[in-house]
C-alpha cells in the first residue's frame, strides 16, 4: 500500500511539473500579455521573422520552454517584490504616463551554432510598438537559449536602466535624479514633488 501511495505521489510531481507554464496577466505594477518564440535553424538562413515565429507556450522546444519558464519566474518575482529596482522603476514609469505591459520572448538557437557564432540576439529587454508609438505597445523580455541549451535572461540592472532612458519621453524629470533616486534604499519623495522641485530649480536659475 505505501509504495502505491508512494508511486501515485511520484507521477502526480511529475505531471504537475510537465503541466507548469509561464504566468501572464496583472503582476505587481506590471502585465504579462503573451509569449513568442524565435527558432533559429542552421538550414534555414535568415530570421525566423514573421513566417516561423512561434505564439504558443507549448510550440517550443524543451530547451526554449525551459527558458521561457525561467525567464517569466524570474520577471514574476521581480514584480512581486515591491522593493526590487525593477518594481520601483515601472511603477515611476507608470506614474509619469507609460506602460508596463510585457510580452515574454525567446530566441532559440539550439539549432543554429553557426548563427550563433556570427552574432546572437541577446538577453534584454527593449519597448517594441507596431504603430511606432512610445505610449502604446510592450516591453519585450527577450532570452536566448544558446546552442548548448545554456538559458541567458535580461538583468535587473539593464532594465532599470532602458527603463530609466525612457523617463525623458514624458518629460517628467531628468533621468539622472531618477536614476539616483531609485538606487537609495531609504524613502525619497515621491515622483511629483521631484518633478515640481526641478521645474522650481529651472525657474531660479533664470
Amino acid at each position: 500500500m505505501k509504495k502505491l501511495v508512494l508511486l501515485a505521489t511520484i507521477c502526480f510531481s511529475a505531471i504537475s511539473i510537465a503541466q507548469e507554464s509561464p504566468k501572464t496577466g496583472r503582476v505587481g505594477p506590471a502585465y504579462i500579455g503573451g509569449m513568442e518564440y524565435w527558432p533559429f535553424d542552421d538550414s534555414i538562413p535568415g530570421s525566423p521573422y514573421p513566417d516561423r515565429v512561434l505564439w504558443s507556450y507549448e510550440e517550443g522546444t524543451d530547451a526554449a520552454k525551459k527558458c521561457m519558464l525561467q525567464g517569466n519566474k524570474l520577471l514574476v518575482s521581480w514584480l512581486e517584490d515591491a522593493s526590487h529596482p525593477v518594481t520601483k522603476a515601472l511603477k515611476e514609469y507608470k506614474e509619469i504616463g507609460g506602460s508596463a505591459d510585457f510580452f515574454m520572448w525567446t530566441n532559440d538557437y539550439t539549432k543554429a551554432p553557426s548563427q550563433a557564432a556570427r552574432g546572437m540576439r541577446k538577453a534584454r529587454v527593449w519597448w517594441w510598438s507596431g504603430s511606432g508609438s512610445d505610449t502604446s505597445g510592450w516591453l519585450k523580455f527577450e532570452s536566448t537559449v544558446l546552442p548548448d541549451g545554456t538559458c541567458t535572461n535580461p538583468k535587473p540592472e539593464q532594465i532599470v536602466t532602458y527603463i530609466e532612458s525612457r523617463y525623458s519621453l514624458f518629460a517628467a524629470a531628468p533621468s539622472e535624479n531618477i536614476q539616483d533616486s531609485n538606487r537609495q534604499e531609504s524613502a525619497e519623495p515621491g515622483i511629483i514633488n521631484r518633478i515640481q522641485n526641478f521645474f522650481n530649480s529651472n525657474s531660479s536659475a533664470r
